[in-house]
Protein backbone atom coordinates (compact mmCIF):
# COMPACT_ATOMS: atom_id res chain seq x y z
CA UNK A 1 0.00 0.00 0.00
CA UNK A 2 1.35 3.30 -0.98
CA UNK A 3 -0.18 6.90 0.73
CA UNK A 4 -0.13 10.33 -0.09
CA UNK A 5 -2.09 13.18 1.26
CA UNK A 6 -5.06 14.20 -0.39
CA UNK A 7 -4.59 16.99 -2.60
CA UNK A 8 -7.17 17.03 -5.70
CA UNK A 9 -3.89 18.42 -8.06
CA UNK A 10 -1.64 15.63 -7.07
CA UNK A 11 -4.20 12.92 -5.97
CA UNK A 12 -5.39 12.82 -10.18
CA UNK A 13 -2.08 13.24 -11.91
CA UNK A 14 -0.12 10.43 -9.50
CA UNK A 15 -3.96 8.11 -10.21
CA UNK A 16 -3.28 8.75 -13.84
CA UNK A 17 -0.13 8.09 -13.11
CA UNK A 18 -0.46 4.66 -11.86
CA UNK A 19 -3.21 3.66 -13.71
CA UNK A 20 -1.03 4.07 -16.97
CA UNK A 21 1.88 1.97 -15.48
CA UNK A 22 -0.47 -0.91 -14.19
CA UNK A 23 -1.47 -1.09 -17.55
CA UNK A 24 1.72 -0.53 -19.53
CA UNK A 25 3.18 -3.97 -17.15
CA UNK A 26 0.14 -5.85 -17.82
CA UNK A 27 0.94 -5.58 -21.47
CA UNK A 28 4.20 -7.19 -20.60
CA UNK A 29 2.12 -9.91 -18.98
CA UNK A 30 3.11 -9.05 -15.77
CA UNK A 31 0.24 -10.05 -13.43
CA UNK A 32 -0.94 -7.08 -11.10
CA UNK A 33 -3.90 -4.73 -10.59
CA UNK A 34 -4.04 -1.46 -8.67
CA UNK A 35 -7.34 0.13 -6.04
CA UNK A 36 -7.47 3.30 -5.19
CA UNK A 37 -9.62 4.37 -1.88
CA UNK A 38 -10.30 7.98 -0.17
CA UNK A 39 -9.53 7.78 3.70
CA UNK A 40 -9.92 11.00 5.43
CA UNK A 41 -7.13 13.11 4.70
CA UNK A 42 -5.56 10.38 2.66
CA UNK A 43 -5.18 8.64 -0.51
CA UNK A 44 -4.33 5.02 -0.52
CA UNK A 45 -2.88 2.70 -3.00
CA UNK A 46 -3.86 -0.96 -2.86
CA UNK A 47 -1.11 -3.00 -5.53
CA UNK A 48 -1.45 -6.65 -6.09
CA UNK A 49 0.91 -8.65 -7.90
CA UNK A 50 -1.09 -12.07 -9.00
CA UNK A 51 1.32 -14.95 -7.77
CA UNK A 52 4.67 -13.40 -9.33
CA UNK A 53 7.97 -14.66 -9.79
CA UNK A 54 11.01 -13.42 -7.63
CA UNK A 55 12.36 -11.62 -10.99
CA UNK A 56 8.42 -10.42 -11.86
CA UNK A 57 8.49 -8.74 -8.06
CA UNK A 58 11.63 -7.13 -8.79
CA UNK A 59 10.23 -5.42 -11.86
CA UNK A 60 7.20 -4.66 -10.46
CA UNK A 61 9.17 -2.89 -7.53
CA UNK A 62 11.69 -1.19 -9.77
CA UNK A 63 8.86 -0.05 -12.31
CA UNK A 64 6.59 1.14 -9.34
CA UNK A 65 9.84 2.72 -7.81
CA UNK A 66 10.37 4.71 -11.06
CA UNK A 67 6.81 5.90 -11.64
CA UNK A 68 6.93 7.16 -7.64
CA UNK A 69 9.73 9.00 -8.03
CA UNK A 70 9.08 10.31 -11.54
CA UNK A 71 6.11 11.62 -10.13
CA UNK A 72 7.54 13.26 -7.18
CA UNK A 73 10.06 15.48 -8.85
CA UNK A 74 7.65 16.15 -12.11
CA UNK A 75 4.77 17.33 -10.01
CA UNK A 76 5.50 17.32 -6.74
CA UNK A 77 8.84 18.66 -5.98
CA UNK A 78 8.03 22.48 -6.80
CA UNK A 79 5.13 23.05 -3.84
CA UNK A 80 7.40 21.00 -1.35
CA UNK A 81 10.25 23.11 -1.72
CA UNK A 82 7.96 26.05 -1.59
CA UNK A 83 6.41 25.69 1.36
CA UNK A 84 9.69 25.08 3.00
CA UNK A 85 11.11 28.12 1.35
CA UNK A 86 7.62 29.54 2.88
CA UNK A 87 8.89 28.68 6.50
CA UNK A 88 12.62 29.88 5.93
CA UNK A 89 12.56 33.44 4.37
CA UNK A 90 12.89 36.51 6.45
CA UNK A 91 10.05 38.47 6.52
CA UNK A 92 12.16 41.57 4.30
CA UNK A 93 11.96 39.07 1.40
CA UNK A 94 8.94 37.01 1.39
CA UNK A 95 7.58 39.15 -1.30
CA UNK A 96 10.40 37.95 -3.29
CA UNK A 97 9.78 33.96 -2.85
CA UNK A 98 9.04 33.28 -6.29
CA UNK A 99 12.76 34.75 -7.42
CA UNK A 100 14.28 32.73 -4.52
CA UNK A 101 12.85 29.99 -5.74
CA UNK A 102 13.90 30.19 -9.23
CA UNK A 103 17.21 30.71 -8.38
CA UNK A 104 17.08 27.56 -6.03
CA UNK A 105 15.90 25.26 -8.77
CA UNK A 106 18.89 26.24 -11.13
CA UNK A 107 21.33 25.76 -8.75
CA UNK A 108 20.10 22.01 -7.37
CA UNK A 109 21.28 18.88 -9.15
CA UNK A 110 19.46 17.93 -12.21
CA UNK A 111 16.20 16.02 -12.11
CA UNK A 112 17.17 13.23 -14.08
CA UNK A 113 19.98 12.45 -11.08
CA UNK A 114 17.73 12.82 -8.07
CA UNK A 115 14.86 10.59 -10.00
CA UNK A 116 17.11 8.21 -10.25
CA UNK A 117 19.00 8.48 -6.60
CA UNK A 118 15.09 8.16 -5.64
CA UNK A 119 14.33 5.08 -7.42
CA UNK A 120 17.15 3.00 -6.11
CA UNK A 121 16.20 4.17 -2.90
CA UNK A 122 12.39 3.24 -3.14
CA UNK A 123 12.95 -0.27 -4.70
CA UNK A 124 14.94 -0.65 -1.87
CA UNK A 125 12.33 0.39 0.74
CA UNK A 126 10.01 -2.16 -1.06
CA UNK A 127 12.06 -5.19 -0.67
CA UNK A 128 11.35 -5.23 2.80
CA UNK A 129 8.19 -3.05 3.34
CA UNK A 130 4.22 -3.72 2.38
CA UNK A 131 3.56 0.13 3.38
CA UNK A 132 4.76 3.50 1.97
CA UNK A 133 3.74 7.06 3.36
CA UNK A 134 5.73 8.51 0.20
CA UNK A 135 5.83 12.12 1.91
CA UNK A 136 6.98 10.59 4.42
CA UNK A 137 9.41 8.85 3.22
CA UNK A 138 11.08 11.60 1.41
CA UNK A 139 11.42 13.67 4.54
CA UNK A 140 12.24 10.97 6.80
CA UNK A 141 14.01 8.31 5.07
CA UNK A 142 15.49 9.87 1.99
CA UNK A 143 18.12 11.96 3.70
CA UNK A 144 20.59 12.71 1.10
CA UNK A 145 18.15 14.98 -1.06
CA UNK A 146 16.51 16.54 1.92
CA UNK A 147 20.17 17.39 3.25
CA UNK A 148 21.22 18.60 0.15
CA UNK A 149 17.87 21.03 -0.37
CA UNK A 150 18.41 22.59 3.44
CA UNK A 151 21.54 23.24 2.37
CA UNK A 152 20.83 25.08 -0.85
CA UNK A 153 18.16 26.67 0.78
CA UNK A 154 20.09 28.03 3.75
CA UNK A 155 23.24 29.10 0.90
CA UNK A 156 20.74 30.33 -1.90
CA UNK A 157 18.76 32.47 0.67
CA UNK A 158 21.68 33.97 2.54
CA UNK A 159 23.24 34.87 -1.02
CA UNK A 160 19.69 36.62 -2.21
CA UNK A 161 19.99 39.01 1.36
CA UNK A 162 23.82 39.45 0.39
CA UNK A 163 22.82 40.73 -3.50
CA UNK A 164 19.57 42.71 -2.32
CA UNK A 165 22.03 44.68 0.17
CA UNK A 166 25.09 45.06 -1.97
CA UNK A 167 22.24 46.70 -4.64
CA UNK A 168 20.56 48.70 -1.77
CA UNK A 169 24.23 49.86 -1.04
CA UNK A 170 25.08 50.66 -4.57
CA UNK A 171 21.93 52.24 -4.84
CA UNK A 172 22.95 54.40 -1.47
CA UNK A 173 26.19 55.50 -3.83
CA UNK A 174 24.22 56.01 -6.96
CA UNK A 175 22.74 58.86 -4.62
CA UNK A 176 25.75 59.83 -3.35
CA UNK A 177 26.81 60.77 -6.72
CA UNK A 178 23.81 62.72 -7.95
CA UNK A 179 24.04 65.33 -5.12
CA UNK A 180 27.62 65.97 -4.95
CA UNK A 181 29.28 68.73 -6.73
CA UNK A 182 31.77 67.51 -9.31
CA UNK A 183 35.70 68.83 -8.13
CA UNK A 184 37.51 67.77 -11.26
CA UNK A 185 36.41 67.37 -14.89
CA UNK A 186 38.08 64.39 -15.78
CA UNK A 187 40.19 61.77 -13.51
CA UNK A 188 41.90 58.87 -15.13
CA UNK A 189 41.88 55.67 -12.62
CA UNK A 190 44.78 53.23 -13.21
CA UNK A 191 43.90 49.69 -12.48
CA UNK A 192 46.65 48.08 -11.61
CA UNK A 193 47.60 43.78 -12.27
CA UNK A 194 48.31 43.74 -8.66
CA UNK A 195 45.08 45.18 -7.93
CA UNK A 196 45.81 48.39 -6.80
CA UNK A 197 44.71 51.64 -7.85
CA UNK A 198 46.55 54.77 -9.11
CA UNK A 199 44.64 58.34 -9.65
CA UNK A 200 45.30 61.00 -11.97
CA UNK A 201 44.53 64.15 -13.33
CA UNK A 202 43.58 65.21 -16.42
CA UNK A 203 47.38 66.49 -16.90
CA UNK A 204 49.12 63.29 -15.43
CA UNK A 205 49.44 64.77 -11.90
CA UNK A 206 48.90 62.28 -9.15
CA UNK A 207 45.60 63.24 -7.23
CA UNK A 208 45.79 62.66 -3.80
CA UNK A 209 42.90 61.13 -2.11
CA UNK A 210 43.88 60.96 1.48
CA UNK A 211 41.58 63.19 2.78
CA UNK A 212 37.91 61.25 2.48
CA UNK A 213 34.57 62.37 3.18
CA UNK A 214 34.07 61.38 6.72
CA UNK A 215 30.16 61.05 6.52
CA UNK A 216 30.92 58.87 3.20
CA UNK A 217 33.60 56.51 5.11
CA UNK A 218 31.13 55.91 8.00
CA UNK A 219 28.31 55.41 5.61
CA UNK A 220 30.29 52.71 3.33
CA UNK A 221 31.88 51.31 6.79
CA UNK A 222 28.43 50.16 8.54
CA UNK A 223 27.14 48.72 5.00
CA UNK A 224 30.36 46.18 5.74
CA UNK A 225 33.73 45.88 6.39
CA UNK A 226 35.87 48.51 5.00
CA UNK A 227 38.82 47.34 2.25
CA UNK A 228 40.83 48.89 -0.40
CA UNK A 229 38.69 48.72 -2.61
CA UNK A 230 35.76 50.10 -0.46
CA UNK A 231 39.10 53.14 0.10
CA UNK A 232 39.14 53.77 -3.97
CA UNK A 233 35.08 54.09 -4.46
CA UNK A 234 35.22 56.99 -1.13
CA UNK A 235 37.84 58.32 -3.08
CA UNK A 236 36.28 58.82 -6.39
CA UNK A 237 33.09 59.77 -4.63
CA UNK A 238 34.42 62.64 -2.15
CA UNK A 239 36.64 63.75 -5.51
CA UNK A 240 33.24 63.55 -7.67
CA UNK A 241 35.08 63.92 -11.39
CA UNK A 242 32.35 64.76 -13.94
CA UNK A 243 33.89 62.10 -15.94
CA UNK A 244 36.10 59.22 -15.22
CA UNK A 245 38.52 57.18 -17.91
CA UNK A 246 39.23 53.51 -16.29
CA UNK A 247 41.75 52.08 -17.35
CA UNK A 248 41.98 48.07 -16.52
CA UNK A 249 43.02 44.89 -18.43
CA UNK A 250 40.40 43.08 -15.55
CA UNK A 251 36.95 44.43 -17.25
CA UNK A 252 35.46 41.40 -15.15
CA UNK A 253 36.97 42.52 -11.70
CA UNK A 254 34.05 42.83 -9.08
CA UNK A 255 35.55 46.30 -8.00
CA UNK A 256 35.54 47.67 -11.74
CA UNK A 257 31.98 46.23 -11.94
CA UNK A 258 30.82 48.24 -9.05
CA UNK A 259 32.82 51.27 -10.06
CA UNK A 260 31.11 51.02 -13.26
CA UNK A 261 27.43 50.71 -11.42
CA UNK A 262 28.35 53.43 -9.08
CA UNK A 263 29.13 55.80 -11.84
CA UNK A 264 27.34 54.68 -14.56
CA UNK A 265 27.72 57.28 -17.70
CA UNK A 266 30.20 59.63 -15.96
CA UNK A 267 32.99 56.42 -16.54
CA UNK A 268 34.49 55.26 -19.51
CA UNK A 269 36.88 51.84 -20.19
CA UNK A 270 39.94 52.58 -21.86
CA UNK A 271 41.38 49.69 -24.34
CA UNK A 272 44.50 51.49 -25.26
CA UNK A 273 45.15 54.88 -24.96
CA UNK A 274 48.31 57.08 -24.75
CA UNK A 275 47.77 57.66 -21.48
CA UNK A 276 48.31 54.02 -20.48
CA UNK A 277 50.34 51.27 -21.50
CA UNK A 278 51.86 48.52 -19.84
CA UNK A 279 55.42 48.36 -17.65
CA UNK A 280 57.62 45.68 -17.61
CA UNK A 281 55.91 44.07 -14.21
CA UNK A 282 52.39 43.91 -16.30
CA UNK A 283 50.68 46.90 -14.63
CA UNK A 284 49.39 49.69 -16.25
CA UNK A 285 51.41 53.58 -15.71
CA UNK A 286 50.60 56.65 -17.33
CA UNK A 287 52.77 58.60 -19.69
CA UNK A 288 53.57 61.89 -19.81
Amino acid sequence: MITIPRAESISEILTTNLQAKITELQARFLPCSLDVENQKNRLLFFFHDHHCKPTEKEVLRQELASCLATFFYECWEHDWIHKKLSKRLPESIHSELDQVEARLMTRRKSVEHWIMKLTDALTDYLKTEEHLALDGFIYFRFHVYRQSIEKLIQEVVEEFILDREYKEFIQLLRYFVSVQTPTYDLVHVIHQMDGKFKLFRNDGTPLQYNEIDQALRETIELSHAYSYEDYIVSALLSTSPEQIILHTKQNEANVIRTLIQIFEERITLCTGCIKCGVSKDGNLSPHS
